[in-house]
């Protein structure tokens, strides 16, 4: 029997979450219990589509249902509230993309959280990548970084909640941003500086939540190490890509593939694997954070949350954009605590 479970905010255009919740379902992984969504007609939609009840009031959802686990897409209608509400209850949240949308609301999840936690995954997540673990855990393709390339960039269509027809859909930059700066943090640690720029919607205020286009970016660290990064949520395919060059080489890094060279070019060592679908890529990582939820207490249980760094560095990203200037994440987010 698998961890029973409810899907809020997930609109049933979204094919490949579909299919991968299905998936999971099939394979034992969750056990759906409830949708939820803010407004009834789609509560109504998503509910009839997985055949659960329905809730339009999420609280009630959680009265009636009593699930262990909730899949969220975090939209503007779904409050910082009913987040705190799930991990206060003890409830795990497998997050589309960023589980807040501003810095202060980072730190305001951060304190209910223990730094690293089973309660929380944010996907989508290179770092747990077949190709990312393979290299993390070889620990010196990775070590002493003194320069990264990094691109992220994603089809509108998988980020996209309701649109009215094939062609015309909602677009969610903060998806691929939050994890192409959490992934930057994992391998260098928090920039002391960062230039950015976006092509596209910037949102109101220090909101990430609804920006889209392109963004390209240059952040430099208190080692003097170097990192850019282009990301996207218009590319026609899902396309993650790493070059991060240390002292020992250079190493060429997808979700799937590696490929270590030395200092002279030379080909040291080399590996990948079939391409994974994203349906089944979100139900392996959906998998992935069920075993953690329920495995025993331990220092090897959950994954370092970094809201507060990740959300600082997305921050500096836009406040960079309005005045043209590179902005410090670090002290952003000693300014927001």
């Amino acid at each position: 029997m698998g961890i029973p479970c409810a899907i809020v905010g997930v609109d049933v255009n979204a094919s490949q979450w579909v299919d991968a919740i299905l998936m999971a379902i099939k394979g034992g992984i969750i056990d759906l219990v409830a949708t939820g969504q803010p407004f009834l007609n789609q509560a109504r939609e998503t509910g009839t589509l997985f055949d659960v009840p329905f809730y339009a009031d999420l609280r009630r959802m959680l009265l009636e249902t009593s699930p262990r686990i909730a899949i969220v897409d975090r939209s503007a209608r779904i409050s910082l509230d009913f987040i705190e509400a799930l991990l206060s209850q003890g409830i795990g949240v497998f997050c589309i993309g960023p589980p807040v949308h501003t810095l202060s609301e980072a730190h305001r999840i951060a304190h209910t959280l223990d730094p690293s936690t089973h309660l929380l995954y944010v996907w989508p997540k290179m770092t747990q990548s077949w190709a990312m673990r393979q290299c993390l855990q070889s620990g010196g393709m990775l070590k002493s970084p003194r320069f990264i390339s990094a691109a992220f960039h994603a089809p509108g269509l998988l980020m996209g909640r309701k649109h009215a027809t094939a062609d015309c859909f909602v677009r969610n930059l903060s998806v691929p941003a939050w994890d192409a700066m959490h992934t930057l943090l994992e391998i260098a640690g928090q920039p002391s500086g960062l230039f950015g720029s976006l092509v596209g919607t910037a949102s109101d205020r220090d909101s990430f939540a609804g920006i889209s286009g392109h963004a390209a970016g240059l952040t430099r660290f208190l080692n003097s190490a170097t990192a850019s990064f282009t990301i996207s949520d218009r590319d026609p395919q899902w396309k993650r890509h790493l070059t991060v060059v240390t002292d020992d080489g250079t190493l060429e890094l997808t979700e799937s593939s590696y490929h270590f060279f030395d200092t002279t070019g030379k080909s040291i060592e080399m590996d990948s694997i079939s391409p994974v679908p994203i349906e089944k890529m979100i139900a392996d990582e959906l998998e992935l954070f069920c075993q953690h939820f329920s495995a025993p207490p331990s220092p090897s249980r959950g994954w370092p949350h970094r809201l507060t760094e990740t959300a600082s560095m997305l921050t500096a990203m836009l406040l960079s954009q309005r005045t043209g200037m590179s902005e410090s994440p670090m002290h952003l987010r000693s300014l927001a605590t």
